[in-house]
């Protein structure tokens, strides 16, 4: 959906743009003119909604390619009255850059039919019309005009030799026997009609072709073009135009021929390298409100949880002092957040326009990163175990926790830091809305992508600022005491676990143990420790640790899923060419939310045995090291994260399988029991 995307930014640039707005009006002239001045009851009377173009300009046919936006009507009529469908000229192809988009130069003339009602009373009556036009050059300005036209009026212009004109411009139809389908990422049409020479075969609907292709024609009929990035199946029939080398247009109507279709997969996701820079079919300010949500929720998942009971005992300590210094605060929090994401995303952003196949959590892929992190996280359990102090040019503020680090800044360097702890630990995890967000943000222009980066940063801070900025939310919060010391060594536990996660994720990407030597200063760290619940636990996760690495031979070996095939793209095209239906996990290692749904959903007996009762193969996409095939899975479906779950249902009598399912970030048995059986 480029053209969902490229329209975003242009209404965006008009909103911040007041002088480009106002200059629309310069670039198109629109008139609305009736072919009769007078209408009777039950009558209908065309309408001509002719354009005028300055040179270099032109505006949208119905389906605008591959950017743009086509003309949009809204009708003011008198009770009884109908307006049809907008009938359209053959379009111009448009080439900008690596982009082709179907629409008009200079002079255009489209029709629209009106029907009086059978009751029409005598005398005039005014139709009004709101017309919306994206009009482009080496910019894009949306236009908005309005237009009245009354009947039954002796002032009333009409114009019938303009939209007789018009309609002998108008393509007609043609009837015979017209099919479409696809093979070897090529769109198939044959048709029974003349094909003229030159032949140029362009879609009424979006993302069937590849429209910066040419159309190739064969003598018997059939017509060949590069393949789109939208699915063949769910379509019943569509229609076509076919222009020749001369000018001369026709419509074809088609149905979709199984037989064309049943040695190609069922979408273009399958075949991920046909469709490279898909995005979610939404607008910028949802993506922002996606974005925002996501990092909402983000709060709530589990590897977000020691850092934010972390600074909730800063905010615990600080609650009661001078609002100034606890709104400050805050805004360091978020300013650390807005940083540590903003990086990330630059990144992200410069390693994809260089050529990188790589999404959110890219950095995770990398065992490096996982050392860095395991070993970060260990000296927090250690310090918020209360086993060391920091101090020195790292005091901060009599305090010898956590709250020193980056003391030349006190506790504001500490409110920075925890900011960019959170974001760290944040992207191992998916949260609802989330993958839509990113994936749209990674396929945007760079600044409008980091807006919605930002976004999602700003709903990760948003709950510690609510806090600090409402202050019966803060008052709530319970007073310093005792027991904040005793909760802070308590977090040390899920820290540890955090390290021996870690551990795990750097042992299947090196299968090394290089890591596993780390862990051994768990236990120096518990001889140390005078808790003795504290070191219990060092001591089991210690040997869990070690078992583990035994258990894997030469580094940690993962435990097979016995009920999952591995992924590959000629694997998924050898299932959906057959039968049985197919369920599409694509997981990672690092990524939380992915283990939390195999433990609870994906690897239950009861879905075990729905999988083997329905005969559904499942596929499993490794992406805890990079992996380019999965990448472009995930780009076919709008994402650039995991978990991504796509399920194909077992096609129909006809052999044609019902769009693919996509199914939520968070799974239940439930939901994907009624996904496998249709229920929902």
């Amino acid at each position: 959906m480029l053209k969902k995307i490229f329209l975003a930014g242009l209404l965006a640039l008009s909103l911040t743009s007041p002088a480009l707005a106002q200059d629309a009006a310069h670039h198109v002239r629109i008139t609305l003119i009736p072919e009769k001045p007078a209408i009777a009851a039950n009558e209908t009377v065309t309408l001509a909604i002719r354009q005028e173009l300055d040179e270099g300009w032109h505006t949208y046919w119905l389906n605008p390619g591959d950017s743009g936006e086509p003309m949009r009507l809204h009708w003011t009529l008198p009770p009884g009255f109908t307006a049809g469908a907008v009938e359209w000229p053959a379009p111009s192809k448009i080439v900008t850059g690596p982009l082709a988009s179907y629409g008009y130069h200079g002079t255009a003339v489209m029709l629209v039919p009106v029907t009086a009602p059978a009751d029409l009373a005598d005398g005039p009556v005014t139709l009004g019309l709101k017309i919306t036009a994206l009009v482009c050059a080496d910019i894009c300005i949306p236009e908005t005009s309005t237009h009245t036209v009354t009947f039954n009026d002796p002032s009333t212009i009409a114009d019938p030799a303009l939209v007789a004109a018009a309609r002998a411009a108008i393509p007609p139809p043609v009837d015979g026997e017209h099919v479409f389908g696809e093979k070897n990422g090529e769109f198939i049409f044959k048709t029974t009609a003349p094909t003229p020479d030159g032949a140029v075969l362009i879609p009424y609907e979006w993302g069937l072709i590849d429209n910066t292709a040419d159309t190739r024609t064969h003598t018997d009929g059939t017509l060949r073009h590069k393949r789109g990035d939208r699915p063949l199946r769910a379509l019943a029939e569509s229609r076509f135009l076919l222009a020749g080398a001369d000018g001369a247009a026709a419509v074809l109507t088609a149905r979709p021929d199984p037989a064309l279709m049943t040695a190609a997969p069922v979408t273009s996701a399958a075949d991920p390298s046909a469709n490279p820079s898909n995005a979610p079919d939404i607008s910028f300010a949802l993506a922002l409100a996606f974005a925002f949500l996501g990092g909402l929720i983000l709060n709530l998942m589990p590897c977000v949880f020691p850092v934010l009971f972390m600074k909730a005992l800063s905010l615990c300590q600080i609650a009661h002092e001078k609002e100034r210094e606890v709104r400050l605060q805050a805004l360091l929090y978020t300013a650390g957040i807005l940083a540590s994401f903003a990086a990330v995303a630059g990144v992200l952003m410069a390693l994809r326009a260089a050529g990188a196949e790589i999404g959110w959590g890219f950095q995770l892929q990398n065992p490096a990163v996982i050392a860095v992190l395991a070993y970060l996280f260990f000296v927090i359990a250690l310090n918020l175990s209360g086993l060391f102090e920091i101090s020195g040019r790292f005091a901060g503020v009599g305090q010898g926790t956590l709250e020193g680090l980056l003391q030349k800044g006190g506790k504001h360097g500490h409110a920075f830091f925890m900011g960019v702890l959170a974001t760290i630990v944040a992207t191992p995890c998916t949260a609802p809305f989330m993958g839509v967000a990113m994936g749209y943000a990674l396929v945007q222009p760079p600044a409008m992508g980091m807006m919605i980066f930002l976004a999602l940063g700003m709903g990760l801070a948003a709950p510690y600022v609510a806090l600090s900025y409402i202050p019966p939310l803060r008052r709530a919060l319970p007073k310093p005491g005792a027991w904040m010391d005793h909760f802070r060594r308590i977090l040390a536990v899920p820290m540890l676990l955090t390290v021996l996660w870690l551990a795990w994720v750097y042992g299947h990407q090196t299968g090394s143990y290089a890591l596993w030597g780390g862990l051994a200063l768990i236990v120096v760290a518990a001889l140390l420790w005078r808790r003795r619940a504290l070191a219990l636990v060092s001591v089991l996760l210690v040997a869990a640790a070690l078992g583990l690495g035994l258990y894997g031979g030469h580094g940690i070996a993962p435990v097979a899923n016995t009920h999952a095939d591995a992924y590959s793209e000629e694997r998924l095209v050898e299932l959906l060419a057959g039968t049985r239906p197919v369920f599409v996990n694509m997981t990672a290692d690092w990524c939380i939310t992915c283990k939390v749904n195999e433990k609870a959903a994906l690897g239950t007996d009861a879905t075990r045995k729905l999988f083997a009762d329905n005969n559904v193969a499942y596929l499993e996409g490794d992406w805890t090291r990079q992996d380019p095939a999965i990448t472009k899975f995930l780009e076919g479906y709008g994402r650039n994260g995991v978990p991504l779950y796509v399920f194909y249902a077992a096609p129909d009598a006809g052999g044609m399988r019902p769009e693919p399912v996509v199914l939520p970030q968070i799974l239940t048995p439930k939901l994907i029991a009624e996904t496998i059986k249709g229920e929902n």
